[in-house]
């Protein structure tokens, strides 16, 4: 009988605990809520500051142009480094061959242009049977493998493709 009775006291100690451990994070929640508040109306209220000749001068609002040009610059940059090139042919897999290839771009070795290897870094880099190569996620980075294969491999005929 004493044993039920402290397993049941035990289980209402527990659930107070847990009880007491939600109103402890909700107050944390609330504490975070008006700090943020807090924030919001000191940006609210430096936004317009004057300086010694009683101009107005907004605070803030160089600051997030410059930030918006960096931002569309950089959505340029992503965009052009994205944009698979004219002189980039693609390669179209099989349907039952497309679970098995990464799409992307690769570099292709051309001796055998119905079958062309295709060149991977792993296992310390070499030349794989068709769909087993690096798929490179934009064509500045298969470039860049390009040009290492080409001083490396001066003869060779390589080629980007974009396997898609």
């Amino acid at each position: 009988m004493k044993q039920e009775s402290l397993e049941e006291r035990l289980k209402r100690l527990e659930a107070e605990q847990e009880q007491q451990d939600h109103d402890l994070d909700d107050l944390r929640d609330l504490e975070e809520i008006l700090r943020l508040q807090k924030r919001l109306e000191e940006i609210a209220n430096e936004k317009v500051e004057t300086d010694t000749r009683d101009k107005p001068k907004v605070r803030h609002t160089s600051e997030a142009v410059k930030l918006e040009q960096k931002l569309e610059e950089a959505e340029k940059e992503q965009f052009e480094v994205n944009m698979p090139h004219a002189n980039i042919p693609d390669i179209e897999l099989p349907a039952e061959e497309r679970n098995e290839a990464k799409p992307g771009f690769i570099v292709c070795l051309m001796f055998n242009k119905k079958s062309p290897s295709e060149w991977s870094d792993e296992g310390g880099g070499g030349w794989r049977e068709r769909n087993r190569g690096q798929a490179y996620p934009n064509v500045k980075a298969a470039e860049q493998q390009l040009a290492k294969l080409k001083s490396q491999f001066p003869d060779y005929p390589l080629k980007i493709f974009r396997r898609v």
